[in-house]
């Protein structure tokens, strides 16, 4: 998340012990640099979603070329994936989500919602919380091939950036 600072991101990390850190662009340089790269042995790479090619120390993410590689199998009871706690008391939790509870979670959400191969989704809020991620969110649109699988990502909430977006993309809703 955009708005957590240096404890929060750093407690985190303890806890999941990622391998790649992702930081929405060049003004997260510096708190990466200081708080996470040298203080967290298990970061392997820094990535960075916006760049100027001015900072040269991180790894572009959309410079990342991967061939299709074959699917996992795995169990469904493993973790799938951690969600972040809203952190209203502290420091943010992360919340291990398996890959049968959160399949169920946002299948079930898409099938409530009437979501079908016609439907693009407006991701307005952050993705990294559950309501957008699955709820139907991006994965239950992805699941049933909502048009072409489309899924459209504000960057922020104001009226100032949705508005446009919606009459760009032509979005309407479907009741």
């Amino acid at each position: 998340m955009t708005s957590q600072r240096a404890a929060d991101i750093d407690a985190l990390i303890a806890l999941a012990e990622p391998a790649a850190y992702v930081i929405p662009g060049e003004s997260h340089a510096e708190l990466a640099k200081q708080q996470v790269r040298d203080k967290h042995t298990c970061l392997r790479h820094i990535l960075v979603a916006e760049t100027s090619h001015n900072e040269r120390t991180f790894t572009p993410l959309f410079s990342l070329q991967v061939g299709r590689c074959e699917w996992l199998h795995t169990d469904v009871a493993d973790t799938a994936l951690l969600l972040l706690s809203d952190s209203i008391t502290g420091t943010p939790k992360l919340i291990p989500r398996t890959h049968a509870d959160y399949s169920y979670n946002f299948s079930t959400s898409a099938q409530l919602c009437d979501i079908n191969r016609n439907s693009v989704y407006l991701a307005v809020l952050p993705i990294a919380h559950n309501f957008q991620l699955a709820c139907p969110g991006i994965l239950g649109t992805l699941s049933c091939g909502g048009r072409g699988g489309e899924v459209v990502l504000a960057d922020n909430a104001s009226c100032d950036e949705v508005i446009p977006l919606i009459a760009r993309k032509k979005l309407l809703m479907s009741h």
